[in-house]
């Protein structure tokens, strides 16, 4: 069974795992729609360490649905990656009036909308520390962003995640000791398991055979 340490990596684990969690026929469908939509965007799409990029993004969806949060924001994080690095066959990344609309159509308004949230979503050193400082400010779509912004990061360190790569070393650099207000922000948002999963992963990395570290430090896409 999939846990928040060690999450679906498939989009079949995925599928059980949701099934056993008792999910209804209709979010099932919609669960395998997401799932293939984004085998069109994400074809040939790879993180830095030579992870396919949908395993990632099943991950996701793994770890907020252990977590027991709702279809919608279980499905949001199947698609979270849509607008910052999906391949509309366009050449270029980011949001367009024309993406939003094959998105829509493709998962819906509601996903859509927290799609293009999450890539509006001010993730920097500042931000961070300025949210741990009163999370209580939040938005409720904020703090759902913030939810998948914390499990995005979490996801990223599975299984040794950015110790693979030189990504691990950028992510120091680009955010320094603001990382460490992650597990405080996830017990701000009333999730206590995430925070201790957080937690673990900074205090215990995993341990990574140096000959086999990448030299990438970001996705990259194969033809």
């Amino acid at each position: 069974m999939p846990s928040l340490t060690a999450p679906a990596q498939t989009n079949l684990q995925l599928y059980l795992q949701l099934a056993e969690a008792g999910w209804s026929d209709v979010d099932l469908v919609r669960a395998r729609d997401s799932y293939e939509f984004m085998t069109r965007l994400f074809a040939g799409h790879f993180r830095g360490n030579g992870k396919p990029f949908l395993a990632h993004l099943v991950g996701i969806a793994s770890i907020l649905a252990e977590l027991g949060t709702n279809p919608d924001l279980v499905l949001a994080g199947l698609i979270h990656g849509t607008y910052g690095l999906g391949e509309f066959g366009c050449g270029t990344r980011g949001v367009t009036p024309e993406k939003r609309e094959v998105v829509r159509r493709a998962v819906g308004t509601e996903l859509e909308r927290r799609a293009f949230d999450y890539v509006s979503f001010e993730w920097s050193a500042e931000s961070i520390r300025r949210m741990a400082e009163d999370p209580a400010r939040l938005a409720a779509n904020e703090r759902e962003i913030l939810l998948l912004r914390l499990t995005d990061e979490l996801e990223d360190e599975t299984y040794g995640g950015d110790l693979w790569e030189r990504k691990h070393e950028h992510k120091l650099r680009k955010y320094g000791d603001a990382l460490q207000c992650q597990p405080g922000l996830a017990r701000a948002l009333g999730f206590p398991t995430l925070a201790a999963a957080l937690e673990q992963l900074q205090e215990a990395p995993a341990a990574i055979p140096e000959v086999l570290r990448g030299a990438r430090w970001a996705s990259f896409v194969l033809a």
